[in-house]
């Protein structure tokens, strides 16, 4: 559930808050030393199973006409792009391989096919959502300005259609991925000057250069 009433969870106590920060440390620090081997092994069979997922999804699409190898093809390459950006994308941004110190699968370099770069998602993100995690009115996740995803948004006839909205965001989602930095909800209740918006809108609009326009589209015969 979304936090709206930030005040009521405000009651620890300056040690509260640092021995809950000695215990955080220590499961980090034990997670960080029980690194090895066998996690890098790990993400290098990861990386080599989206990329046979991938490579199989397009033969299935363009070595056979019939239809249940269109859409075997069509599930596979799903599955291979779900693989590619939560699973490796995903966790790369969030710096979980960088003390592999490969250039590869490093947080710093790391760039994904899609609309949104990952300079932008590292902020809207790792910054933006992780700093204020289910805060209404900070964290965008919760609804993106379209969904009434908890009984502490005030209800408005707008979300009779949130099964409307629902299907537009799974539809669009790559694409409210890319816009998601420019704010859009601002500009248009003008809660952001003309200069500001100028300047997140041109910075980098969503890539229409991305997987849209190198996936092969195929229709079964």
């Amino acid at each position: 559930m979304a936090i709206s009433d930030v005040d009521v969870f405000a009651h620890l106590t300056d040690a509260d808050i640092e021995n809950l920060a000695v215990e955080l440390d220590a499961i980090r620090q034990d997670v960080e030393d029980s690194r090895g081997e066998r996690d890098a092994r790990y993400i290098r069979r990861t990386i080599a199973a989206q990329r046979a997922l991938e490579v199989t999804g397009r033969l299935l699409l363009a070595a056979s006409s019939r239809r249940s190898a269109w859409w075997a093809g069509t599930v596979t390459l799903g599955v291979a792009k779900i693989v590619e950006n939560m699973e490796i994308g995903h966790n790369v941004m969030h710096g979980q391989w960088d003390w592999m110190n490969d250039p590869e699968i490093h947080s710093s370099t790391w760039e994904w096919d899609m609309s949104g770069s990952s300079k932008h998602w590292r902020y809207t993100h790792n910054f933006v959502h992780h700093k204020y995690t289910n805060i209404l009115g900070m964290d965008d996740d919760v609804g993106y300005g379209l969904l009434r995803v908890t009984r502490d948004q005030r209800w408005k006839r707008f979300n009779i259609f949130n099964l409307v909205y629902n299907t537009l965001l799974a539809l669009l989602f790559e694409w409210g991925v890319g816009l998601q930095h420019v704010e859009l909800g601002k500009i248009a209740k003008r809660r952001m000057d003309n200069d500001e918006a100028r300047s997140g809108s041109t910075s980098s609009w969503p890539r229409p250069g991305g997987r849209c326009s190198r996936t092969t589209w195929r229709s079964p015969r």
